[in-house]
């Protein structure tokens, strides 16, 4: 995932908000209790990736939830069969067969509380302060969550 740093200066704001309805506490104090952010490591695997993976950030029963709340709405997912999305051209492991299932909208459900909680997790607040800066939004383009 590849975030741009671009922000307005109303969202920060709006993330120490939503973090206190959230955790009970703002989107500073969560990034400066929760673990520290990136290594040099981490940074240089993001740079590289686009990604990196946190092991250990979402306990199971998060995890639980989260899939609970895709199955609910697995029905709602988009069917995308034009080349273009494709996640590979060609046969093998990913390839070309059957169609690309898109799904948004996550933070809207009504159930979506799960998700909602991504946006201010402890575990996860430090990397994102250290990649978009303090008052990080994910709720719109084009940093969507």
């Amino acid at each position: 995932m590849s975030f741009s740093l671009a922000f307005a200066s109303k969202s920060r704001a709006f993330v120490s908000q939503r973090a206190s309805l959230i955790h009970g506490s703002s989107l500073r104090m969560a990034s400066m209790t929760a673990a520290p952010g990136m290594t040099q490591k981490e940074r240089f695997l993001f740079d590289l990736n686009g990604y990196i993976i946190v092991r250990g950030a979402l306990s199971s029963e998060e995890v639980t939830a989260l899939n609970t709340c895709v199955d609910n709405h697995a029905n709602e997912a988009v069917s995308r069969s034009s080349t273009p999305l494709k996640n590979a051209k060609q046969a093998g492991a990913f390839g070309d067969k059957g169609a690309r299932r898109d799904m948004g909208g996550m933070l809207g459900w009504e159930d979506g509380d799960s998700f909602r909680k991504l946006l201010a997790h402890p575990k996860l607040a430090p990397y994102l302060v250290d990649l978009l800066g303090e008052g990080y939004r994910l709720d719109h383009q084009p940093l969507a969550l």
